[in-house]
């Protein structure tokens, strides 16, 4: 199995992906590299530059990066949040 699909720099990366892709179809992993190159976009930089950035924080402010891009990343136009959303977050 290959970590292509998500180069990065921190050594126990590789590991965990290499175990969670382990035997997944190439369907699968070709689903999960457009949702890897979407959550990219969504932080604005490179896969590298995404997960750098997502793997070098505390667990905490990952969960808010994964919830953000859940709630507003995925949609094919942009909207601003409702008062009920923005009150979510700490901006």
């Amino acid at each position: 199995m290959t970590t292509a699909l998500v180069p990065t720099a921190l050594p126990a990366v590789p590991d965990l992906i290499r175990t969670f892709l382990g035997g997944r179809s190439p369907h699968t992993l070709t689903a999960y590299g457009r949702d890897l190159d979407d959550f990219a976009q969504f932080l604005t930089g490179t896969r590298r530059e995404a997960l750098g950035r997502f793997f070098a924080q505390p667990a905490p402010a990952a969960n808010a990066e994964v919830l953000r891009y859940r709630w507003f990343g995925k949609r094919q136009t942009c909207r601003l949040p409702t008062p009920e959303e923005k009150s979510r977050f700490l901006d």
